[in-house]
């Protein structure tokens, strides 16, 4: 028995993710110094807890989600339910020693 998963069909590619099973509770509103941490635990998360290929449909407001994202879909994310939101710029906000950046519209 293979535990091979069945290639994802070419006419839906563009609308699934590779999103974690990683399970974040809910949060209405996250200062950025918390974002950051989200953020610099996310390799350890990533090496720990699996990814599955699905759909993102306008997730519910103070939802975290973990994707991963090739260099290749970065400039042309898949489909999400904020597809159409308005033109957003790009903000960078030091946190420490480091830059955390980020879209703003």
């Amino acid at each position: 028995m293979s535990l091979a998963h069945p290639p994802i069909p070419e006419h839906l590619r563009p609308h699934v993710w590779a999103k974690s099973m990683y399970a974040y509770p809910a949060f209405p509103n996250l200062p950025v110094h918390s974002i950051a941490e989200f953020l610099f635990s996310a390799i350890n998360i990533a090496t720990q807890t699996p990814f599955r290929w699905d759909f993102i449909d306008t997730p519910t407001p103070g939802s975290l989600l973990f994707v991963w994202m090739s260099p290749q879909t970065y400039a042309s994310p898949p489909t999400d339910g904020y597809q159409y939101l308005d033109p957003e710029t790009p903000l960078h906000l030091a946190v420490g020693d480091k830059v955390l950046s980020t879209m703003t519209s």
